[in-house]
């Protein structure tokens, strides 16, 4: 930014708030099948956490606005279009300084690309023919339940989002709380109905019997990206 013609910018550590984790009425963690009853899959609980903590900061909720003064010009060079040695940088002096440090640490790089390319394979795993037979067991089990349009167990999350998604963005707050509270009894309803068809089909002790199908496309994943493991070591 200096070199942009900013000399008294000062690059400051952005704000962070940890969000608190998830609770029954008494105050005590949700595990296992009270974190469904009382959250579902803890979506629309993630977003309604903002509103039922009182010691969320202002900025968290979306209602500080930029300083009056603030320059344009300044932020735009932070975030826009800035020329840095003759070669024109799209995304600002932000973007230009991951680059950087991208370009200091090719370790994180490799780890991010090994981490992609690992998750294919797994989604591969998830279509193998007798990890594919489970998923559709499930799914047939939950819309048994009511919930006909999941095709696949991994469907129930999308049903949850499209519902957040489809809330008016001109509600007032205390619209926006109340549309997500009752797709959060939606979601505690659709979650519970995955449970009890999780332990009707005996779930996890028959998702434990086909680890090794997940090991086997691991493995292959690491036999066949070498240079990638040999870059995180």
């Amino acid at each position: 930014m200096r070199a942009q013609g900013f000399t008294g910018y000062l690059a400051t550590a952005a704000e962070s708030w940890q969000e608190p984790p998830l609770t029954t009425p008494s105050g005590e963690i949700a595990e296992g099948y009270e974190r469904v009853e009382y959250h579902g899959f803890g979506i629309a609980s993630g977003y309604l956490s903002i509103y039922e903590n009182e010691d969320v900061p202002d900025w968290v909720r979306g209602g500080e606005t930029p300083a009056a003064d603030e320059d344009p010009a300044e932020q735009a060079a932070l975030w826009s279009t800035v020329e840095i040695d003759g070669e024109i940088v799209q995304g600002g002096c932000t973007a230009w300084a991951n680059g950087e440090w991208e370009g200091a640490h090719p370790e994180w790089a490799a780890g991010q690309e090994f981490q992609a390319g690992l998750r294919d394979f797994l989604e591969l795993a998830e279509r193998d023919p007798q990890v594919a037979a489970l998923n559709d067991e499930l799914a047939a089990c939950i819309r048994s339940e009511g919930y006909t349009s999941v095709q696949n167990p991994d469907d129930v999350y999308g049903l949850v989002r499209t519902q957040i998604e489809s809330i008016n963005p001109d509600s007032t707050e205390r619209e926006y709380v109340a549309a997500m509270e009752d797709i959060r009894q939606y979601e505690i309803g659709l979650a519970k109905s995955v449970w009890e068809c999780s332990e009707r089909l005996r779930l996890e002790e028959r998702r434990s019997e086909l680890a090794s199908v997940f090991q086997e496309y691991r493995s292959r994943f690491v036999a066949e990206n070498q240079d990638l493991v040999e870059t995180l070591d």
